[in-house]
């Protein structure tokens, strides 16, 4: 069977067993892929509070690679405004001529 046959067929079968009644809409997918991503992360952040306290009490224990980078070190990301630029933006190192 070659690749375009499959692909037809593997959706036709998709298409009779899917219930899109049941479907989400793409603002409910969204916020529970955002729920999840926060109960995630607030798993990984108790996580890595329990390896730092047992890494304190002596214990031979390192974070998984894996966690997100903010559980580890116990930060939160926010957002911030991009910063305006400056007029002399990018010019360090260069003199301007003041005067005569």
């Amino acid at each position: 069977m070659n690749k375009d046959a499959l692909i037809s067929r593997l959706a036709a079968e998709i298409d009779e067993v899917s219930d899109h009644s049941a479907a989400l809409s793409d603002e409910e997918r969204q916020r529970k892929m955002a729920e999840l991503s926060a109960s995630r992360l607030a798993a990984q952040r108790l996580e890595a509070e329990l390896t730092w306290r047992a890494m304190h009490d002596g214990a031979a224990i390192i974070p998984r690679a894996d966690l997100e980078t903010a559980a580890v070190l116990g930060v939160k990301l926010v957002s911030a405004a991009p910063a305006v630029p400056r007029e002399d933006e990018g010019q360090a190192g260069i003199v301007h001529r003041v005067g005569p």
